[in-house]
This record gives C-alpha cells, structure tokens and sequence, in this order.
C-alpha cells in the first residue's frame, strides 16, 4: 500500500504510527511529516501521534515545529516521561537550555530511572557548561541502557 495515494484519514492511528516510525527510520521524515500533519486533523487528541510528528520534525531540522508537536504530546500525555524528555531535546535543539533542564526535570520526577531522559540530562548539562555533572549523567545513561547509551 502507497501511503501518498491513501489519505491518513482512511488508515487507522496504528498504521499512521506505523507507517510514520517506517519513513523516519527510512530516512524520508518528510513524508513521515505529510502523513502525520494530515493525521492530526482526525487524531487531535493522539499524544503518539504527535510525538511520532515532533520526531519526523526533528529530523527534518524543524526545531520549532517540533517543539510545538511535542509540547502538543506532552499537554496531552503529561505522565509520560519519554514525552517530556523528547520536549526537553528539542527545546536544547532551540537553544532554551534553561527550558530543557526545567522538562528533562520534570520526565526524571516521572521516572527517575528513565535511561532516555537520563541522556537528555547529560546534554542539558554538557550545554549548560558543566562538564562534570554531564559526565556523572552520560554515565548513569549508559549504566541504565548499554545498547543504547554507550561512552
């Protein structure tokens, strides 16, 4: 099935989702950005959707328009710690380091152990001009996840 010829609104969320994830790993977030934007008109209240949309926006290079998705997700999600880690990169991403410490706090209270978050930690602090408390999280990162997170 070619998802251009198939309007996002005649496929369920989970194929959306699906598919969207496919293009992103396919390197073709473009299209992931198509699909989700026309997805959003049917699936307004989606926290996924709008975090699978803010990734696609994110590989595209638009910080803003993913920050905006994903503060989107997070309004509509705001327990999920994923959620709120991938806001926090993206405001990074902005250049609002002071922002991104506040979120990456907020998905660490969620879930202290939340290995994702915990790397987002270590860039905010990295940016933030201190080195020694990145390393202590970029390690921490690493010991919650090795596949993932690794020095």
């Amino acid at each position: 099935m070619d998802i251009d010829t198939k309007k996002g609104g005649d496929l369920s969320i989970e194929e959306i989702l699906e598919k969207a994830d496919w293009l992103i790993r396919e390197n073709e977030p473009e299209r992931a950005v198509k699909l989700c934007r026309r997805a959003a008109r049917k699936h307004q209240k989606n926290e996924r959707l709008f975090g699978v949309l803010g990734d696609a926006l994110s590989e595209t290079g638009q910080y803003r328009d993913a920050k905006t998705a994903f503060a989107k997700a997070v309004i509509l999600a705001p327990d999920n710690p994923l959620l709120q880690a991938r806001l926090a990169e993206t405001l990074l991403e902005c250049g609002k380091i002071a922002e991104s410490l506040e979120r990456v706090k907020v998905a660490l209270e969620l879930d202290r152990d939340h290995a994702y978050a915990t790397f987002v930690k270590a860039m905010v602090m990295e940016f933030a001009g201190q080195d020694d408390v990145a390393d202590f999280w970029y390690r921490r990162a690493t010991k919650l996840n090795r596949q993932e997170f690794f020095r």
